[in-house]
């Protein structure tokens, strides 16, 4: 999961050399990640569902967060769909610390 900066890249670099299959999920400028990754998915903060589908699709077992995400996406990027309404609900508060716990339970469900 790339949000924006450099250090995605770098450490999609790292992944692969250490021999991962890397499928970078791009939300917003992740310069230079598409030249390590082995497929990136262009991605919209207010669409999680779409992303845990390619999770799933992709058959993803483990997944990284690295660079800058913005909350204003989170809230301006039009609708949200169900899935982030479900994670919303989930954190009880917005707030970074809660909203990230939500995510990490969301996609320590999938696959069970």
């Amino acid at each position: 999961m790339c949000g924006a900066g450099v250090l995605p890249a770098r450490m999609a670099g790292q992944a692969r050399r250490q021999g991962w299959r890397v499928v970078a999920f791009t939300f917003g400028e992740a310069p230079g990640v598409s030249v390590h990754a082995d497929r990136t998915v262009p991605a919209v903060l207010n669409e999680a569902g779409a992303v845990l589908a390619a999770l799933a699709h992709e058959q993803i077992g483990a997944v990284l967060f690295s660079g800058k995400f913005w909350m204003r996406d989170y809230f301006h990027g039009g609708h949200p769909d169900a899935a982030v309404a479900e994670i919303t609900a989930r954190a009880g508060a917005l707030v970074d610390t809660n909203l990230v716990q939500a995510v990490v339970t969301t996609l320590g469900q999938m696959g069970k």
